[in-house]
C-alpha cells in the first residue's frame, strides 16, 4: 500500500507567518500537516495529537494559542485551507478508481457525453487563508487586527501561554502595569491583532522586570542611632 502524500508548497521558507514562529512551532505544524493527510477526516483528541507530537498538554495549548494566531490551523487542529491547497486528483485511491472506470467507458459504445475536467493546480495565495464566505468558527478571532484603546485588557489565554513561554509569573501583570502599555499604545495608535498586542504586553512587562532587576539602592550613612542620616554625604566621594 503506497504511503499517504500531501503537497508541500516553496513559500513554506519565506511566508512571514510561519518564519515569525519559532523552530518548535514550525515543526509542530509540520507535524499536524502530516497527521492530516494521514488521518483524512478523522479529528483526533488532543491527548492524541500531544502524544503524535511527544509534548505536554500545556505545551500543545501553547502551540494551538501561537498557530491559531497566526491563521494557520482551526479550533479542532485542522489546517486551514487544506481543501484548497491539496487536491482530489492527488489521492492514489481516487486515480485508481477513475482509471477503472475509463477503462470500462472504452469498451461500451460511444456516446455523447460531458467530460468532467480532472482538478488541476492553480496559482494559490502563499499565506493560507479562509474562503471570504466561510462561517467563523468562533466569535473570538486573534488574527483580526484591532485598534488600541485605555480599556484594552488582554485575552487571558493568551497572555497565560505567552507569559509561560516568556518565563514571566501573571502576577506581574498588574492591573497598572496594561494601564500604562494601554495608554502608551493607544497614543502611537498602534492597530495589531490581539495576539500582537499580548505579545508586546508580555515584551513590555519583562522589559521592566529586567530594569529593576539592574536598579542598585544607593548607599548612605546612617547615623548612630540607627536612622537613615538625611545629612549623609559619602556618597560623594568625601
Amino acid at each position: 500500500m503506497a504511503n499517504p502524500w500531501f503537497r508541500m508548497y516553496s513559500e513554506f521558507a519565506t511566508d512571514p507567518k510561519v518564519q515569525m514562529l519559532s523552530e518548535k512551532d514550525q515543526r509542530r505544524y509540520l507535524m499536524l500537516l502530516c497527521l492530516r493527510c494521514s488521518n483524512d477526516d478523522v479529528t483526533l483528541h488532543e491527548t492524541e495529537i500531544a502524544f503524535q507530537l511527544r509534548i505536554s498538554d500545556d505545551e500543545l495549548a501553547a502551540t494551538k494559542v501561537a498557530l491559531m494566531a497566526k491563521g494557520l490551523i482551526n479550533e479542532d487542529f485542522s489546517p486551514v485551507a487544506w481543501e484548497k491547497r491539496q487536491y482530489v486528483s492527488d489521492s492514489s485511491t481516487k486515480r485508481v478508481a477513475a482509471s477503472r472506470a475509463r477503462k470500462k467507458q472504452a469498451v461500451k459504445p460511444p456516446c455523447n457525453v460531458t467530460v468532467t475536467p480532472p482538478d488541476t493546480e492553480t496559482d494559490t495565495d502563499i499565506t493560507p487563508s479562509l474562503p471570504a464566505d466561510a462561517p467563523a468558527t468562533s466569535d473570538f478571532d486573534p488574527s483580526r487586527l484591532l485598534g488600541m484603546h485605555l480599556d484594552w485588557e488582554p485575552d487571558p489565554k493568551i497572555l497565560a501561554a505567552y507569559a509561560k513561554r516568556a518565563g514571566i509569573a501573571l502576577e506581574n501583570f498588574t492591573a497598572e502595569a496594561i494601564g500604562q502599555f494601554a495608554v502608551y499604545h493607544t497614543a502611537r495608535q498602534a492597530l495589531k491583532s490581539q495576539a500582537e498586542h499580548v505579545a508586546a504586553l508580555v515584551s513590555w512587562v519583562k522589559r521592566d522586570a529586567v530594569h529593576a532587576e539592574k536598579v542598585v539602592p544607593m548607599a548612605g550613612r546612617r547615623a548612630a542611632s540607627g536612622d537613615f542620616d538625611d545629612n549623609a554625604t559619602g556618597w560623594l566621594g568625601e
